[in-house]
Formats: C-alpha cells, sequence, structure tokens
C-alpha cells in the first residue's frame, strides 16, 4: 500500500479543475466491495474463514475482493525456472494451502450470495520475472497470461465436481443422479477480475522508471492485455475486468496515478470495465485532502477520463475497491473511534454524489497488528476481534450535513436487507427527528429543521426482527 509515501507530484492542472465541487445528484445505488483478503487467505482454519465471510453477509457487502498472491499459488517459486511437470494453464496442477483457502471463499461467497472479485497480483515466483531472481521486477506477460488461463478455467464453474455415476457404493448408492448429477459440486464461477495491486508503487511492480522516465504504465498495460487474453482463452471473454487497482500517490519511488494511468491508456482503450483506484489519505478527511499529491476522494472527479497527453479514449468509471479510515491504536495517523466511524459515512456519501464513481471500498475487517513497516488499523475490528464503532456505522450509515443555510440534509444508507426499509432517525436526547423508508437499494435522504442535538443515529427493523443500529454520529458543515 505505501501510503504515507507522498512526495511525487501530480499533474492536476493537466486535467483541468479535477477537484471539482461534487455534483447534487448522485447515482441511485453503488457497489459495496469489501477487501478481506488477509483475513479469508490467512485464517487459520476454515471456521475463521467461514465467520468472516458471514461478518461480510451480515454487514450487507455485496463483493467480496481477494488479491490473489502469485507466489503463494505455484510451486518453485524461490527457481528461476519454472518446474517443468507444471503446466499453468491446467487448472489442477495448483496445490497448496492458499489455493485450498481461495477454493473455499469462491464456495463461501457464492453460498452467501455475494460476488467475489479476484485481482491476481505480485509477488511472482522468481522464474515468471525477466531477471529469474525477483518477486516484483519485470514480470512476463506470457506467464501471467497463462497463470490466468489456469485460474480461469479453475473457476468457469464446471471444474472439480465429482459426477454422480451409478453404481456408488453404500450409502451413496441410494442417491437419484438424475436429480443430483454431482456428488460434490464443481467450483463456482467467477466472472469479476482486476489486474494486479496498485502497479504504481514500486512494492508492487518494477521498474518504475528508467532513466527518469515512466516505464510502469507501459510494463502494466502489458501486463494487463496478457491477463485479459488468459480470460478470453479460458472462458471469461465476456466478464468485466478492472484496470489500474492505484494507489493514490506515487511516494518515493513510484508514479502518480495519473500519469500511470495516461500511459497504460497512451495507445488506446484496453478493454476494461472500469478504472480501480485506493483513494486513501491518512491526514487528510473525505471532504478536505492533505495534499495536491495524492488522488484522495474529493479530487476522483476527473479519474476515468485522460488527459491532454493521452491519445483519444472513452472515459472509465471509477471503481473504489480499497478504502479505509486510520484509527487509533495508530498513533501517527489514528483518528479517534467515533471520528473513523463518521469519516466512513463521509467518505461513502461522497463517492454516492459522485456520478463517475460505482463502488464504495472498505479495506480491513481486522486491524493488522501494529508492528510493522505497512500495517494498517483501517479495520471494523480490533485485531483481538472488538468491534470498533465503525462497524455498526459500516452496516447503517448515517451523514448528517449542514449547509451554509437552511435545514439540515440527513442521507443514509441500510447495508443490510433488501427492498425499501423503515428508518428511525433519532437526536442526542431521544428525540425522533423522522422515519424515513428507504428506497430499494438501502438509501434514504431527507431535510429537517436544525434544532438543538449534538449527535445522531439512525435505527432499522430487518424482516425477521433484525435490528441494525448505526453509530452516533455529529453532523459536518459542507454544502
Amino acid at each position: 500500500m505505501n501510503l504515507r509515501q507522498t512526495s511525487a507530484t501530480i499533474a492536476l492542472a493537466l486535467f483541468g479543475a479535477l477537484v471539482a465541487a461534487s455534483p447534487a445528484a448522485g447515482s441511485r445505488t453503488q457497489e459495496t466491495i469489501f477487501d478481506a483478503t488477509n483475513d479469508l487467505l490467512l485464517a487459520p482454519t476454515a471456521e475463521a474463514r467461514d465467520a468472516t465471510l458471514d461478518d461480510l453477509r451480515a454487514l450487507g457487502v455485496d463483493t467480496v475482493r481477494v488479491v490473489v498472491p502469485w507466489r503463494g499459488l505455484v510451486p518453485g517459486s524461490n527457481s528461476p525456472r519454472r518446474p517443468e511437470s507444471f503446466d499453468p494453464t491446467d487448472p489442477a496442477a495448483y496445490h497448496g494451502g492458499v489455493i485450498q483457502a481461495l477454493d473455499h471463499v469462491v464456495r463461501g461467497t457464492e453460498e452467501r450470495g455475494m460476488k467475489l472479485l479476484l485481482s491476481p497480483s505480485s509477488p511472482t515466483p522468481d522464474w515468471a520475472s525477466a531477471s529469474g531472481r525477483s518477486s516484483v521486477a519485470s514480470p512476463k506477460p506470457i506467464e501471467f497470461r497463462q497463470l490466468l488461463t489456469g485460474l480461469g478455467r479453475r473457476y468457469d464453474g464446471s471444474f472439480g465436481g465429482v459426477p454422480c455415476i451409478q453404481p456408488l457404493p453404500p450409502p451413496l448408492d441410494t442417491v437419484d443422479c438424475v436429480k443430483f448429477p454431482f456428488i460434490f459440486p464443481p467450483l463456482p464461477r467467477v466472472s469479476f477480475w482486476s489486474m494486479w495491486n496498485e502497479p504504481n508503487l514500486d512494492l508492487f511492480l518494477r521498474p518504475q522508471r528508467r532513466r527518469g522516465l515512466t516505464v510502469s504504465g507501459a510494463a502494466y498495460r502489458n501486463l494487463f492485455r496478457a491477463g485479459m487474453a488468459g480470460l478470453r482463452v479460458s472462458g471469461h471473454g465476456d466478464d468485466p475486468v478492472l484496470v489500474g487497482e492505484t494507489a493514490p500517490s506515487g511516494g518515493h519511488k513510484g508514479t502518480p496515478p495519473l500519469d500511470f494511468m495516461r500511459q497504460v491508456l497512451a495507445r488506446g482503450p484496453v478493454g476494461a470495465a472500469g478504472w480501480a483506484h485506493h483513494p486513501y489519505d491518512p491526514n487528510g478527511t473525505p471532504l478536505t485532502p492533505s495534499s495536491r499529491r495524492l488522488l484522495s476522494i474529493p479530487a476522483l472527479g476527473g479519474l476515468g477520463k485522460p488527459g491532454p497527453r493521452s491519445a483519444p479514449a472513452p472515459s472509465l468509471p471509477v471503481y473504489v475497491t480499497e478504502y479505509g479510515v486510520e484509527s487509533r491504536p495508530d498513533r501517527r495517523y489514528g483518528v479517534p473511534l467515533a471520528r473513523q466511524a463518521e469519516y466512513l459515512g463521509l467518505a461513502e456519501y461522497s463517492l454516492w454524489r459522485n456520478p463517475r464513481v460505482r463502488s464504495f471500498g472498505q479495506y480491513l475487517m481486522r486491524d493488522d497488528a501494529n508492528e510493522f513497516e505497512y500495517s494498517f488499523q483501517t479495520g471494523l475490528r480490533f485485531l483481538d476481534g472488538r468491534r470498533k464503532p465503525a462497524y455498526s456505522a459500516f452496516a447503517m450509515t448515517l451523514v448528517v450535513r449542514e449547509p451554509q443555510s437552511g435545514p439540515l440534509r440527513f442521507w443514509g444508507h441500510v447495508r443490510p436487507g433488501e427492498g425499501s426499509r423503515v428508518v428511525q432517525v433519532k437526536a442526542s436526547g431521544g428525540r425522533l427527528v423522522r422515519r424515513a423508508t428507504t428506497d430499494a437499494d438501502g438509501y434514504f435522504q431527507f431535510s429537517a429543521p436544525a434544532r438543538r442535538a449534538t449527535r445522531w443515529r439512525a435505527r432499522a427493523e430487518l424482516p425477521g426482527g433484525r435490528v441494525v443500529q448505526g453509530s452516533w454520529i455529529r453532523s459536518y458543515r459542507f454544502d
């Protein structure tokens, strides 16, 4: 992620008034993408993995993002040559703990009615590098194509099943193979992909520059097109695929995201469904950026629209596939817990108002251990599993906006459940502000006179009697 390094300058002037006011009318709905890679692939047991999937479903998540570490899927990762016995295009050739965990996640998301976004990425096996001795430098496009061919075939909806063929041994001999054609069903199909995590950072892709000139965008374009070719070969040619997955800045050694985008798209479209971006800003807020060197939430209006230095290319919708607010116990960037909950609501509202943005993303269910250089305390839970206020605020989001004049504006999102839901919004002291009915996607908004109150909270009862109640939040003044 390398979010702390922000010295590279983004040439916003080339994109005109990129940091423009958000339009008054937002999208009617946007997808919720939750990156739970750590909790799912590194879970100590299948039960722990299932508990995270249950958590995600209870929170109302639409799509689970998993970054797939190429190096962890294949044999001979430390060797300069790929093992002769390993065929990466063969879906049955992948073995080990990572692919077993991934299979579990593919089945688990399907069973819970959630989509899965797979993002194959570095670290790479050494044999996939041009040098034969790096996990991030000069990955070979042909090897990436073969990886996506193998993964595409594994997750095409037909692999891994055990067919029901009579005669079967007891106690399966009574199974009706006409009604139940599989004793064990095949792995579900994956139909949503993105390529590489934060390739504009040298932490994930090298080289970023040669002789002072940016080269990472061109290298990434080749990787992306190779990955797309692998998906086509494996029957996923019509699947939506996201390009980019860019970090908010290039850091000290990387490439600013807009410069990176210009190079990726300089030769025309790449066939992507959208540009994926991670608009973190650990020193700012969702309303006010801390630096013009970061492509944060307030600056997203121009992302996906190539600037004058690019060849003509169609505009791309923007997908926020990763975002989070650092909270305490992070001593350097962490905000108070109540403010983390408020900022997540403001972030979602700001993205919802932006018609170019198709998704809201959250990174981390559970905090990292605060002992590494790149550890994150953006989770909805502490490291020990306790819920933060942000957990309930994520399920039942509320924003109270104070315009320069006029009544208060209330906006919210009941994430769990389906269809219209009835919401009660109360002010501190217990006063009922209003009962509101959401639209079919769980969104609501209304105005109410400004009266004395310091906090507000929303509550909804879902079909079946489950109560979803958010955190107490403050109002914020902005238009």
